[in-house]
């Protein structure tokens, strides 16, 4: 099993959870987030005057998938949070290994508990 970290812009979260649902998954957890890459953050305008913004806002996407899913999953997930070449913030993903799953309802554990 393998945890899916996906950082998007948030008015693509619902279109990722739409495609996730169709492709049959159940289940993932949806944070607000915020913080910066390269551009660190925004710049706005008050008064006049150029001020940066410290952070941008974010939505992270946690969804814990199965070995074999783990290539479809993230082509789901970049198709629809890509911003494109020309535009930078498309956000970033990234996976790390699942030891072990458990449901503390039934203390299933492993894929049964996905």
């Amino acid at each position: 099993m393998q945890l899916i970290h996906a950082v998007v812009e948030p008015t693509k979260v619902d279109d990722i959870c739409d495609a996730l649902q169709t492709f049959g998954f159940r289940g993932f957890t949806v944070l607000e987030a915020a913080g910066f890459g390269r551009r660190r953050g925004d710049v706005e305008i008050y008064r006049g005057t150029q001020y940066r913004s410290g952070f941008r806002h974010r939505a992270k996407i946690e969804i814990v998938v199965e070995d074999e899913d783990v290539h479809d999953t993230v082509e789901i997930i970049c198709k629809i949070a890509s911003t494109g070449p020309l535009r930078t913030g498309g956000g970033k993903l990234w996976i790390t290994p699942v030891s072990e799953m458990i449901r503390m309802r039934t203390r299933e554990q492993g894929s049964d508990a996905l």
